[in-house]
């Protein structure tokens, strides 16, 4: 068991043990981060987090409990122990999103010298888009021929038909929903 100042590892509360650690007493951060170290093994329960990733979120959540050391507001209406499950979680689903990014596959050809990646998430669409003009009123026609085929921004079109940017917006809208359809 834990032996220095405080032989009793919770005689002190939170707030006493924050006041101590922001001294810089290594004593009181070890004791608020070995208390904590029992919601950061809750979390990796929670996110489910695999045996290669396990020790390197048990020391993202130690950082986050020292980081939580320096930024609590004790005057707040959140306590130190809510305030650090809040900053974990967050964290968490940094992380959790950070190791979900798409994954890479190496194909490797012996008849070429270079690697290549490809996703092996994302399926490849190849689909061109078919509007029929009759579709479309005589503004729509024309909003969507200097849109699309000769790629000009809103503001042009508006200064080009000489109407308001709102009536290009909405034409460009109503647009898209006939496309969709």
């Amino acid at each position: 068991m834990y032996k220095g100042k405080w032989d009793v590892e919770f005689t002190l509360n939170d707030y006493e043990l924050l006041y101590l650690a922001r001294l810089h007493d290594e004593e009181a951060i070890n004791l608020i981060i070995k208390k904590y170290e029992k919601l950061i093994y809750k979390f990796n329960q929670k996110f489910d987090v695999s045996v290669s990733n396990y020790e390197d979120y048990l020391q993202e959540g130690r950082i986050i409990i020292n980081k939580a050391i320096k930024s609590f507001d004790a005057n707040s209406n959140k306590s130190f122990t809510r305030y650090v499950e809040l900053l974990l979680y967050h964290r968490y689903i940094d992380l959790t999103r950070k190791n979900n990014v798409h994954k890479y596959e190496i194909i490797s050809d012996d008849t070429i010298d270079y690697l290549t990646f490809e996703t092996s998430d994302i399926p490849k669409v190849n689909e061109e888009i078919i509007i029929n003009y009759e579709d479309l009123s005589k503004l729509e026609q024309k909003i969507y021929s200097f849109r699309y085929d000769k790629n000009m921004k809103p503001r042009d079109i508006s200064n080009e038909l000489n109407i308001p940017i709102t009536r290009v917006y909405s034409a460009l809208e109503r647009i898209k929903r006939k496309i969709r359809k």
